[in-house]
């Protein structure tokens, strides 16, 4: 399955992307934050290109691109409420959880390569 990332290095990458770029849905930073309180989940978190094709995905844009603030996406169920995504990560705990972000100047931020994961399920 690939390297096991360490869990600081995934929080380290968050709240340094959570305190560069301002998001266009507050309740994603609020998400991101909880994510970040447990270990356990953090574990399971993987940042991905394209999580829409993913199991379980969180699709997170900043403000500056033009793409949709939030969306939620569960095997065949999408949705944009961030409340419903809190609310399946909380009860489903041992899933794992694929993070695409959009962000202005994505192509040219650094994302340390050992944090990126080609997804599989493309």
């Amino acid at each position: 399955m690939g390297n096991i990332i360490p869990v600081v290095d995934k929080k380290d990458f968050l709240k340094n992307f959570l305190q560069q770029f301002e998001l266009k849905r507050r309740e994603c930073a609020w998400l991101l934050n909880y994510l970040m309180s447990d270990d356990d989940l953090m574990e399971r978190v993987h940042f991905v290109e394209q999580a829409a094709h993913t199991p379980k995905a969180l699709i997170i844009s900043a403000k500056g691109v033009d793409s949709i603030p939030f969306s939620f996406h569960k095997e065949k169920h999408i949705t944009t409420d961030a409340e419903k995504a809190f609310h399946d990560i909380r009860l489903n705990q041992t899933e794992d959880i694929y993070i695409e972000l959009h962000f202005s100047g994505a192509k040219q931020y650094t994302v340390p390569c050992c944090l990126r994961r080609q997804s599989s399920y493309s």
